[in-house]
């Protein structure tokens, strides 16, 4: 995320306006030879050859990639997959607690007063 939100050469637009990623970095720095995957938000993918900018986006990649290194001795990396089970998972819970607060907020009084029950 932080790649993408940092590095313009990974975000681009095509003539059609169509917005897309490069997910997929593979070549030499030294002879700027590569082959680049790029992913639409519809999850369309298309390959690319990025040019004389390749060795500034791969050490860029590499400086955040090395940022992280302490949490990535610590933590477990998630799949997608995973995270988006995660998220489905507390999106449903977030939903469940809205609708039983609607429901408290309905059914239940404010405050309760004792004397009504004396």
């Amino acid at each position: 995320m932080e790649w993408w939100g940092t590095c313009q050469d990974v975000r681009l637009l095509d003539e059609n306006g169509e917005k897309w990623l490069v997910c997929q970095l593979s070549g030499s720095p030294l002879n700027h030879c590569n082959s680049c995957l790029l992913v639409s938000p519809e999850g369309n993918t298309i390959g690319l050859h990025i040019g004389k900018s390749f060795m500034d986006v791969c050490w860029k990649l590499i400086r955040i990639n090395r940022k992280y290194d302490d949490a990535k001795a610590r933590y477990e990396a998630y799949s997608l997959e995973k995270v988006l089970r995660i998220l489905k998972k507390k999106d449903r819970k977030r939903e469940l607690i809205r609708r039983l607060k609607r429901l408290m907020k309905k059914w239940l009084p404010r405050r309760l007063n004792l004397n009504d029950f004396s």
